[in-house]
Protein backbone atom coordinates (compact mmCIF):
# COMPACT_ATOMS: atom_id res chain seq x y z
CA UNK A 1 0.00 0.00 0.00
CA UNK A 2 2.66 2.49 0.91
CA UNK A 3 6.32 2.60 -0.69
CA UNK A 4 7.60 4.38 2.32
CA UNK A 5 6.84 4.29 6.11
CA UNK A 6 9.31 6.70 7.02
CA UNK A 7 10.66 4.86 10.12
CA UNK A 8 7.24 3.72 11.28
CA UNK A 9 6.88 0.08 12.50
CA UNK A 10 4.33 -0.72 9.96
CA UNK A 11 1.20 0.23 7.57
CA UNK A 12 -1.15 0.57 10.69
CA UNK A 13 1.16 2.85 12.89
CA UNK A 14 1.64 4.69 9.74
CA UNK A 15 -1.83 5.14 8.75
CA UNK A 16 -2.65 6.07 12.46
CA UNK A 17 0.02 9.18 12.08
CA UNK A 18 -1.55 10.62 8.85
CA UNK A 19 -5.02 10.40 10.28
CA UNK A 20 -3.72 12.63 13.49
CA UNK A 21 -1.22 15.03 10.72
CA UNK A 22 -4.79 15.40 8.86
CA UNK A 23 -6.97 16.25 12.12
CA UNK A 24 -4.58 18.78 13.21
CA UNK A 25 -3.82 20.55 9.92
CA UNK A 26 -7.26 20.35 8.14
CA UNK A 27 -8.07 23.65 6.56
CA UNK A 28 -4.79 25.13 7.71
CA UNK A 29 -4.18 25.95 3.88
CA UNK A 30 -7.39 27.43 3.30
CA UNK A 31 -7.44 29.75 6.08
CA UNK A 32 -4.07 30.87 4.88
CA UNK A 33 -5.18 31.46 1.84
CA UNK A 34 -7.87 33.35 2.63
CA UNK A 35 -6.01 35.78 5.10
CA UNK A 36 -3.51 36.23 2.57
CA UNK A 37 -5.79 37.44 -0.03
CA UNK A 38 -7.58 39.45 1.93
CA UNK A 39 -3.92 41.14 3.11
CA UNK A 40 -3.13 41.84 -1.09
CA UNK A 41 -6.90 43.00 -1.50
CA UNK A 42 -6.08 45.88 1.42
CA UNK A 43 -2.84 46.93 0.06
CA UNK A 44 -4.08 47.14 -3.97
CA UNK A 45 -7.30 46.32 -4.74
CA UNK A 46 -6.87 47.58 -8.17
CA UNK A 47 -3.66 45.56 -8.48
CA UNK A 48 -5.46 42.31 -7.01
CA UNK A 49 -8.33 42.66 -9.43
CA UNK A 50 -5.88 43.61 -12.67
CA UNK A 51 -3.89 40.21 -12.03
CA UNK A 52 -7.21 38.16 -11.26
CA UNK A 53 -9.34 39.30 -14.70
CA UNK A 54 -5.60 38.75 -16.71
CA UNK A 55 -5.85 35.06 -15.85
CA UNK A 56 -9.16 35.13 -16.26
CA UNK A 57 -8.42 36.75 -20.07
CA UNK A 58 -6.09 34.09 -20.71
CA UNK A 59 -7.95 30.87 -19.97
CA UNK A 60 -11.05 31.91 -21.77
CA UNK A 61 -8.49 32.33 -24.72
CA UNK A 62 -6.82 29.01 -24.31
CA UNK A 63 -10.37 27.53 -23.64
CA UNK A 64 -12.34 28.88 -26.84
CA UNK A 65 -9.02 28.08 -29.20
CA UNK A 66 -8.50 24.30 -27.81
CA UNK A 67 -12.13 23.08 -26.34
CA UNK A 68 -14.80 25.76 -28.78
CA UNK A 69 -16.25 28.96 -29.41
CA UNK A 70 -19.85 27.99 -29.90
CA UNK A 71 -22.58 29.80 -27.67
CA UNK A 72 -23.03 27.12 -25.10
CA UNK A 73 -19.41 26.86 -24.18
CA UNK A 74 -20.05 30.47 -22.74
CA UNK A 75 -20.56 29.88 -19.42
CA UNK A 76 -18.97 26.53 -19.07
CA UNK A 77 -15.61 28.61 -19.78
CA UNK A 78 -16.52 30.66 -17.08
CA UNK A 79 -16.69 28.44 -14.54
CA UNK A 80 -13.45 26.77 -15.11
CA UNK A 81 -12.16 30.04 -15.73
CA UNK A 82 -13.19 31.03 -12.00
CA UNK A 83 -11.16 27.93 -10.73
CA UNK A 84 -8.14 28.38 -12.71
CA UNK A 85 -7.92 32.26 -11.59
CA UNK A 86 -8.68 31.16 -8.10
CA UNK A 87 -5.45 28.34 -8.19
CA UNK A 88 -3.10 31.28 -10.21
CA UNK A 89 -3.65 33.66 -7.05
CA UNK A 90 -3.06 30.59 -4.60
CA UNK A 91 0.27 29.44 -6.99
CA UNK A 92 1.38 33.38 -6.27
CA UNK A 93 0.74 33.04 -2.55
CA UNK A 94 2.51 29.63 -2.29
CA UNK A 95 -0.22 28.00 -1.20
CA UNK A 96 -0.56 25.70 -3.57
CA UNK A 97 3.27 23.87 -5.24
CA UNK A 98 2.33 24.14 -8.71
CA UNK A 99 3.35 25.79 -11.76
CA UNK A 100 0.84 28.25 -13.74
CA UNK A 101 1.63 25.95 -17.17
CA UNK A 102 0.62 22.82 -15.27
CA UNK A 103 -2.61 24.03 -13.66
CA UNK A 104 -3.50 25.44 -17.00
CA UNK A 105 -3.38 22.06 -18.26
CA UNK A 106 -5.00 20.53 -15.92
CA UNK A 107 -8.03 22.74 -16.01
CA UNK A 108 -8.37 22.67 -19.58
CA UNK A 109 -8.32 19.15 -19.77
CA UNK A 110 -10.90 18.83 -17.52
CA UNK A 111 -13.02 21.36 -19.07
CA UNK A 112 -12.50 19.37 -22.30
CA UNK A 113 -13.26 15.92 -20.79
CA UNK A 114 -16.57 17.64 -18.72
CA UNK A 115 -17.97 18.60 -22.34
CA UNK A 116 -16.75 15.57 -24.20
CA UNK A 117 -18.65 13.60 -21.72
CA UNK A 118 -22.23 15.64 -22.07
CA UNK A 119 -22.27 15.59 -25.99
CA UNK A 120 -21.06 11.80 -26.41
CA UNK A 121 -22.11 9.59 -23.33
CA UNK A 122 -25.36 12.17 -22.31
CA UNK A 123 -25.70 13.00 -26.30
CA UNK A 124 -26.89 16.12 -25.35
CA UNK A 125 -25.81 19.79 -25.27
CA UNK A 126 -23.61 21.53 -22.53
CA UNK A 127 -26.82 23.14 -20.61
CA UNK A 128 -25.29 24.07 -17.09
CA UNK A 129 -28.08 25.00 -14.42
CA UNK A 130 -28.33 28.52 -14.06
CA UNK A 131 -28.72 30.07 -10.91
CA UNK A 132 -31.55 32.42 -10.03
CA UNK A 133 -29.46 35.73 -10.54
CA UNK A 134 -28.91 34.20 -13.79
CA UNK A 135 -32.29 33.61 -14.41
CA UNK A 136 -33.53 37.10 -13.44
CA UNK A 137 -31.17 38.83 -15.27
CA UNK A 138 -31.92 37.23 -18.46
CA UNK A 139 -35.28 37.89 -18.36
CA UNK A 140 -34.27 42.24 -17.15
CA UNK A 141 -32.34 41.96 -20.19
CA UNK A 142 -34.90 40.73 -22.40
CA UNK A 143 -38.28 42.42 -21.06
CA UNK A 144 -36.44 45.67 -19.55
CA UNK A 145 -38.37 48.01 -21.80
CA UNK A 146 -41.50 46.88 -20.95
CA UNK A 147 -40.50 47.32 -17.05
CA UNK A 148 -43.30 50.03 -15.48
CA UNK A 149 -40.80 53.14 -14.19
CA UNK A 150 -41.91 54.57 -11.17
CA UNK A 151 -40.09 57.22 -11.46
CA UNK A 152 -41.89 58.59 -14.30
CA UNK A 153 -45.38 57.21 -13.74
CA UNK A 154 -48.15 56.28 -10.82
CA UNK A 155 -49.62 52.74 -10.88
CA UNK A 156 -53.26 52.81 -12.00
CA UNK A 157 -55.89 51.67 -9.49
CA UNK A 158 -56.31 48.53 -11.55
CA UNK A 159 -52.75 47.52 -12.40
CA UNK A 160 -52.49 44.22 -12.07
CA UNK A 161 -49.07 43.17 -9.92
CA UNK A 162 -49.03 39.74 -11.31
CA UNK A 163 -49.19 40.23 -15.15
CA UNK A 164 -46.26 42.64 -15.31
CA UNK A 165 -42.74 41.51 -15.83
CA UNK A 166 -41.00 43.81 -13.34
CA UNK A 167 -40.65 47.67 -12.47
CA UNK A 168 -37.81 50.15 -12.16
CA UNK A 169 -37.40 53.23 -9.53
CA UNK A 170 -34.11 54.59 -8.39
CA UNK A 171 -32.32 54.51 -5.12
CA UNK A 172 -31.45 57.14 -3.39
CA UNK A 173 -27.60 56.46 -4.51
CA UNK A 174 -28.84 56.97 -8.47
CA UNK A 175 -28.78 53.20 -8.54
CA UNK A 176 -32.20 51.97 -10.31
CA UNK A 177 -33.50 49.19 -8.21
CA UNK A 178 -35.90 46.03 -10.04
CA UNK A 179 -39.03 45.41 -8.50
CA UNK A 180 -40.98 41.92 -9.08
CA UNK A 181 -44.07 40.73 -7.55
CA UNK A 182 -44.23 38.00 -4.97
CA UNK A 183 -46.26 36.25 -8.11
CA UNK A 184 -43.56 36.83 -10.51
CA UNK A 185 -41.03 35.13 -8.24
CA UNK A 186 -43.06 32.11 -7.52
CA UNK A 187 -43.86 31.76 -11.31
CA UNK A 188 -40.06 31.87 -12.47
CA UNK A 189 -40.59 31.24 -15.95
CA UNK A 190 -37.96 33.46 -17.49
CA UNK A 191 -37.46 30.73 -20.24
CA UNK A 192 -36.70 28.44 -17.47
CA UNK A 193 -39.65 26.39 -17.32
CA UNK A 194 -40.01 24.22 -14.21
CA UNK A 195 -37.65 26.15 -12.10
CA UNK A 196 -38.88 28.18 -9.01
CA UNK A 197 -36.67 30.70 -7.93
CA UNK A 198 -38.74 31.54 -4.47
CA UNK A 199 -36.76 30.12 -2.17
CA UNK A 200 -33.40 31.17 -3.82
CA UNK A 201 -34.43 34.82 -4.38
CA UNK A 202 -35.26 35.05 -0.50
CA UNK A 203 -31.75 34.81 -0.43
CA UNK A 204 -30.68 37.31 -2.92
CA UNK A 205 -33.54 39.88 -3.45
CA UNK A 206 -31.31 42.03 -1.09
CA UNK A 207 -28.19 42.06 -3.26
CA UNK A 208 -27.27 41.13 -7.09
CA UNK A 209 -24.65 41.74 -10.01
CA UNK A 210 -26.16 42.58 -13.31
CA UNK A 211 -24.47 44.18 -16.28
CA UNK A 212 -24.13 48.17 -17.18
CA UNK A 213 -22.21 50.19 -19.18
CA UNK A 214 -19.60 51.06 -16.38
CA UNK A 215 -19.11 46.64 -15.79
CA UNK A 216 -20.80 45.25 -12.88
CA UNK A 217 -22.68 47.10 -10.09
CA UNK A 218 -24.45 45.86 -7.34
CA UNK A 219 -28.31 46.52 -7.57
CA UNK A 220 -31.19 45.55 -4.57
CA UNK A 221 -33.68 43.29 -6.09
CA UNK A 222 -37.03 43.85 -3.96
CA UNK A 223 -40.63 41.77 -4.11
CA UNK A 224 -43.93 43.20 -3.31
CA UNK A 225 -45.93 41.66 -1.02
CA UNK A 226 -49.28 42.56 0.58
CA UNK A 227 -49.05 45.81 -1.43
CA UNK A 228 -45.62 46.68 0.28
CA UNK A 229 -42.25 46.55 -0.88
CA UNK A 230 -40.07 44.81 0.89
Amino acid sequence: MFEELYGLRDVGEFSLHLKTLATANHGKAAREFIKRILKKRAEDPQKLLDFLNAREKGYKKEARTSIGTSEELVRIHDKFATVYVAGCLAIRERILPFKGKDLLEAILTCEADHVRYIREELGGSVHPQRSSVEILSAHIQKNLHTFVDLNKQKLPPNHNHKCCPGYIINRPNGHPAYLFSEEKLQTANYEEPGSCLRAEAEIVRARAYFESRGGKREVPIFHQTNDRWE
